[in-house]
């Protein structure tokens, strides 16, 4: 448990780094599994979720207010390769983008536009 919101920040930090990182070596997206097991966290289920979605959701927001590339647009849903409905959530509530719908084909128009703002991944990959 975060026992201060040093810390938090520090965590998050790590995280980001660790996607920027990992993305850039692969030029594409990486999977909530694989950040996960390199940050030594749960790889699976709700417990995986529980332990980085606010963090993820935390670097949106810090990105948005930043006005920087959405680090978070980098993790994915191996089995959707796409970015969850978090995601999607915490883009909104940062004021960063409007979500139409929750359809499919209006989150991955939305998340492309994002992955263009990171130069190094490259487009033919990131369509999954």
């Amino acid at each position: 448990m975060l026992t201060t919101s040093i810390e938090h920040l520090v965590l998050c930090e790590r995280v980001r780094w660790a996607i920027m990182g990992m993305a850039y070596q692969a030029e594409a997206p990486v999977t909530y599994a694989e950040l996960a097991d390199l940050m030594g966290m749960p790889t699976r289920g709700h417990h995986m979720i529980q332990t980085l979605g606010p963090i993820l959701g935390e670097l949106v927001l810090q990105d948005s207010r930043d006005n920087k590339p959405i680090t978070s647009a980098l993790i994915v849903n191996k089995s959707t390769g796409m970015p969850g409905a978090g995601f999607f959530g915490a883009l909104q509530a940062a004021g960063r983008w409007v979500v139409p719908s929750s359809r499919e084909e209006d989150r991955r128009a939305i998340w492309t536009c994002l992955l263009e703002e990171h130069p190094f991944i490259k487009q033919q990959q990131a369509a999954f």
